[in-house]
């Protein structure tokens, strides 16, 4: 199965680390290069997102210049409706007057211009949401904030119960945030938290754009997102009753523990590479692996 990665802000550079390697998703999604230096926007707008299928982002205020950009070019920063800053999509040019001072009205933003912007996202979250109901592969959003947030448990607990419901069956965060209980980093536990609507990742550490540009800060990024992929890659996919799961396999008590949910336990009386028994409901059913796509297939 395929990983998805979904950027779920709060800055733009966890987007731009997974371009650079080749990790999906490359094309933009809707959260990739704002600034979001609040959870509550992204599950304020995830709820809209599960109930309307869309998202038209209302623009309030424009704060002001800079030239934080690769071209160095003079661009406006702008506050959206849900406190969600937008850096990289109006410059001077969308400007009605050029003669105000800031924070300004986004009345002095050409209405066109707002259109153009309003439809560019509406296409990105129309993709969105086709793969936060896409149930063949997996999806690893990444919450990577840049600030300190004394309140990160009632936002946690508010995103992961949004994201859980959508349909897509295999789910889970990547969260980072420097005032994260020690004793619940998973480099000290070495499993994910399952107290929550998803299963979490939780690292205490503060991320920044340092995870770009300087080789330590890149290096620790990548061992985060190396060290999810390494616990996926060793599970094994079984589709049981349509829903496809990937399995730690406990070899010495012969049991399956489903990755996304430790309470979800099988009792094998064989397994090899091609060719699984399973005990469910008290029954005895055979798999066979599929080497097209590695997924282990019910024959009986």
């Amino acid at each position: 199965m395929k990983i998805n990665y979904v950027c779920l802000g709060s800055f733009c550079h966890p987007k731009i680390f997974i371009r650079n390697t080749n990790r999906e998703i490359g094309e933009s999604l809707p959260f990739d290069f704002h600034s979001s230096p609040n959870t509550h926007s992204i599950y304020y707008i995830l709820e809209k997102l599960h109930e309307d299928k869309t998202f038209i982002h209302q623009f309030n205020k424009i704060l002001f210049e800079h030239d934080h950009n690769q071209q160095n070019k003079k661009q406006l920063a702008v506050q959206d409706s849900t406190d969600m800053f937008f850096l990289h999509f109006f410059d001077l040019d969308d400007l009605t007057d050029k003669n105000i001072q800031y924070p300004a009205s986004s009345d002095y933003l050409k209405e066109e211009k707002i259109i153009e912007i309003q439809q560019k996202f509406k296409k990105r979250y129309k993709k969105l949401y086709s793969i936060l109901n896409d149930e063949n592969d997996i999806v690893v959003f990444l919450r990577i904030e840049n600030y300190e947030n004394p309140n990160w448990k009632d936002d946690l607990n508010q995103l992961t119960e949004i994201l859980s419901k959508f349909n897509n069956k295999n789910k889970y965060l990547i969260y980072t945030q420097k005032n994260i209980d020690k004793d619940l980093d998973f480099f000290n536990l070495y499993q994910f938290n399952y107290n929550y609507n998803i299963p979490v990742m939780l690292h205490s550490y503060l991320f920044d754009e340092k995870i770009t540009i300087n080789e330590n800060e890149n290096k620790k990024f990548k061992h985060l997102i190396e060290s999810f992929e390494t616990l996926l890659n060793n599970c094994i996919y079984i589709d049981i009753n349509n829903e496809i799961k990937p399995y730690y396999y406990d070899s010495e008590n012969l049991l399956l523990i489903q990755f996304d949910n430790l309470n979800s336990i099988i009792q094998a009386t064989y397994l090899d590479s091609k060719y699984i028994e399973l005990i469910l409901e008290d029954e005895e059913y055979i798999f066979l692996k599929n080497d097209n796509d590695n997924i282990y297939n019910s024959i009986s």
